[in-house]
C-alpha cells in the first residue's frame, strides 16, 4: 500500500468511527469549528433542495411521469441525507488527528493572546479609522489630479 493510500485509508476510518480523538482537548475551538461547518452543510444543502434540486426533480417527472408519485419523498429525502451525512462528515473533521491536533494547537495560542483593554482598543480603532479615512481622501486626491491631467491631454474622455 502507498503512502497516498494509507493517508486515505485513514481519512475514510476516521470519518466512519464514532470514537472521539482527545476529546477534552480543545474542545471550545472544535466545537465551533464543527459547528460552523454543520451550519455551511446545512445551508449548502438548503439552497441545493430550493435552487437546483426541485428544478431538476420538475424535469424527471415530466420526463418519468411513474416518479411523480414519490416526487415529494425524494425532494425531501435527498437534501436530509445530504444534510445529515455531510453534518457527519463535518463533525468527524474536527476529530481527525491531524485536523484535532491543529484546532487544540489554535485553542491554546489563542489563551496565551493578550487581549487590550478597552480604552486602548478605542484608541487603537481611532488610529486605524483616521489612516484608513486619510488614505482614502489621499487616493481620491489623486485619481482628481490623474483624472484632469489625462483630460487636458485627450487620452481620457470622462464627460461628453
Amino acid at each position: 500500500m502507498n503512502m497516498a493510500s494509507t493517508a486515505q485509508a485513514t481519512i475514510w476510518q476516521s470519518i466512519i468511527s464514532p470514537g472521539l480523538y482527545k476529546r477534552n482537548q480543545g474542545r471550545l475551538v472544535r466545537y465551533l469549528t464543527a459547528a460552523a461547518m454543520i451550519l455551511a452543510v446545512l445551508l449548502g444543502s438548503w439552497t441545493f433542495s430550493v435552487r437546483v434540486f426541485d428544478d431538476l426533480m420538475a424535469q424527471l417527472s415530466a420526463a418519468f411521469p411513474a416518479i411523480s408519485n414519490f416526487s415529494n419523498a425524494i425532494r425531501i429525502a435527498v437534501p436530509t441525507v445530504m444534510a445529515v451525512l455531510g453534518s457527519w462528515c463535518a463533525w468527524r473533521l474536527v476529530h481527525y488527528p491531524v485536523f484535532a491536533d491543529f484546532l487544540i494547537e489554535v485553542e491554546s495560542e489563542m489563551s496565551r493572546v493578550t487581549w487590550p483593554e478597552r480604552p486602548e482598543l478605542m484608541k487603537a480603532t481611532g488610529v486605524v479609522l483616521f489612516v484608513t479615512i486619510s488614505l482614502s481622501l489621499v487616493l481620491f486626491g489623486f485619481d482628481l489630479f490623474w483624472q484632469w491631467v489625462l483630460g487636458l491631454i485627450g487620452v481620457l474622455q470622462i464627460y461628453g
